[in-house]
């Protein structure tokens, strides 16, 4: 590969969103471990103030990124935007980490010169447009020769989804068949780093992020590479923190004939045999391949399969029992073997709660995070805020405690960026040590609540501090300081916590929990077409280490 001779940060970005419509958005997303890990988004729709926030963020030594596609509607906050706000996609990606993480065991791709290897078995003679040295890694991008623009056409967005996906999945399934694991970065809202910026993870040893291959010139269409793509991919992927301990799982070649085990399991039980087929049964609620593979795999390990022989087994059951086989990748069996095999560990394995410690301890093992409580929040009973070992109560890990598991999982996802691994059957059993580990901190008081909230919803916005600009903030129902006072907009409050926390609250509430803190109301003058007329805001303390 030859690297061209521009490549500074304003070549790249053109490259990148080259003919993107104007009314798009692209994001610029940066956070800061000196400040507690706290982000920030910026929406631009030109290259140049991009290119310029890019450098300031780098300039205050905060690690940056940029969106992979453009959005149709500005994020709110410090969010990198939806999926259903994405407008447009311009590229394929890849994401490698590469080597052995001391700190998970994670054994990824070692060295660049495999990683691109790998990626040229996976699309022959389709080498990327850009590829750049993260520090730690490698991100690969295949431009498109013109943005694929869909707004608001929900069809399209989703197939462009699926694509994305289906491209990851292409190399996830030769990284996985080499004995080693990948992230799944196929989300379309998905941000990469840039170069001229630091990575600061680490923030005594920064890593600069570099070009390592640039060619504007190649540029694909999403179709060309449909021949080369896998057709399914796994519907459910475990936590790949936990794929760890199966790495060393071999897939078989095809041909190899079934396991005498497998053929027990298949005589012994109809259920089995229905499944092994793809038949329809009654009692499964989801008759789809991958349901049906879900269910033979939870046979297998009640009649004592290992994760090898259960690997083996479905893939003889694809290939000489499924009336309708398909072509699945390896990593699909891996995907589905680990998942089913974790969750069986949980049910077997996992005691009932008899201490508040080992509640606790449970938790973080089925979690998979440093939790080190739970308090509620004032008087509401739904709404809790989890506590996590070295971070600050609310920091992290702000959630309402569901009544659904698959609520409580999204929500856990979206604010710890894990999805926990939780079974149906061990649902009931979580919610238990949730219970039981309750009482071993005291109910968060409404002080603590309001200066939680308050807080929370500072660093999600702006806060204007030039008192010239006092009339704009009060436009656009903002908070600004004047007078050495800070001064917020009750229903910006209410909006926030309804977005963060899920749960319906009054105005009157937010007003309560605001005097409790010293705030007082004050009607502030604001001109409107209609004339002049007034609106009520609250002013007190600035809470210490916001601005």
């Amino acid at each position: 590969m030859t690297t061209t001779t521009t490549t500074s940060l304003e070549a790249v970005l053109e490259a990148i969103y080259r003919n993107v419509p104007s009314d798009l958005f692209v994001i610029e997303w940066s956070s800061s471990a000196s400040e507690g890990g706290k982000s920030r988004t910026n929406a631009h729709t030109n290259i140049h103030s991009l290119a310029e926030q890019i450098r300031a963020s780098n300039a205050k030594k905060r690690n940056t990124y940029i969106g992979t596609s453009p959005l149709h509607t500005k994020p709110k906050g410090s969010a990198r935007g939806s999926l259903k706000d994405v407008g447009c996609t311009v590229a394929f990606w890849i994401d490698f980490d590469l080597g052995t993480r001391s700190d998970t065991g994670k054994k990824y791709v070692p060295t660049k010169e495999e990683a691109f290897e790998i990626v040229e078995k996976c699309y022959p003679e389709m080498p990327p447009t850009l590829a750049l040295s993260t520090g730690n890694g490698l991100h690969l991008w295949w431009l498109f020769e013109e943005p694929n623009v869909f707004r608001f056409d929900e069809k399209a967005r989703e197939r462009a989804a699926e694509l994305s996906t289906r491209f990851q999945y292409t190399i996830i399934n030769e990284v996985y068949s080499r004995g080693y694991v990948i992230d799944v970065t196929a989300d379309l809202p998905r941000v990469l780093r840039v170069p001229e910026t630091m990575n600061w993870k680490d923030r005594e040893h920064p890593k600069p992020v570099e070009v390592e291959y640039f060619n504007p010139s190649r540029r694909y269409k999403p179709n060309d590479f449909l021949p080369h793509m896998v057709e399914e991919v796994p519907l459910r992927t475990p936590n790949l923190k936990n794929l760890t301990a199966y790495t060393h799982i071999m897939i078989p070649e095809k041909g190899k004939s079934p396991s005498e085990k497998l053929v027990r399991l298949l005589n012994k039980d109809s259920r089995a045999m229905e499944s092994a087929r793809g038949e329809y049964r009654k009692e499964l609620k989801d008759n789809t391949g991958s349901g049906h593979d879900f269910a033979l795999l939870n046979f297998m390990f009640l009649e004592g399969f290992t994760p090898q022989e259960a690997v083996d087994a479905l893939v003889a059951v694809n290939e000489f029992y499924r009336l309708e086989p398909k072509d699945k990748p390896p990593v699909y069996y891996l995907h589905s073997m680990a998942k089913v095999h974790l969750e069986y560990q949980e049910r077997e394995k996992v005691p009932e709660v008899v201490d508040k410690k080992e509640a606790l301890e449970n938790l973080r093992k089925v979690l998979g995070l440093a939790i080190e409580g739970l308090i509620q929040v004032g008087n509401n009973k739904a709404v809790y805020v989890i506590l996590f070992e070295g971070e600050e109560r609310v920091t992290v890990g702000t959630t309402a405690i569901m009544t659904t598991r698959s609520k409580f999982c999204q929500r856990m996802f979206e604010t710890t960026g894990q999805y926990p691994n939780i079974s149906i059957e061990r649902w009931p059993t979580v919610l238990r040590w949730f219970s039981a580990i309750r009482e071993l901190h005291e109910p968060q008081n409404e002080v603590h609540e309001a200066e939680d909230i308050l807080t929370g919803y500072l660093a999600s916005v702006k806060v204007q501090t030039d008192p010239d600009r006092k009339m704009q903030a009060i436009h656009s129902e903002e908070p600004y300081v004047f007078e050495d006072k800070l001064w917020v907009y009750p229903p910006s409050i209410r909006k926030y916590v309804q977005d963060t926390l899920r749960e319906n609250v009054e105005i009157n509430e937010i007003r309560s929990l605001l005097k409790t803190i010293g705030f007082k109301s004050k009607n502030r003058p604001i001109r409107k077409e209609e004339g002049v007329t007034s609106i009520t805001y609250w002013y007190g303390p600035i809470p210490e280490g916001v601005l």
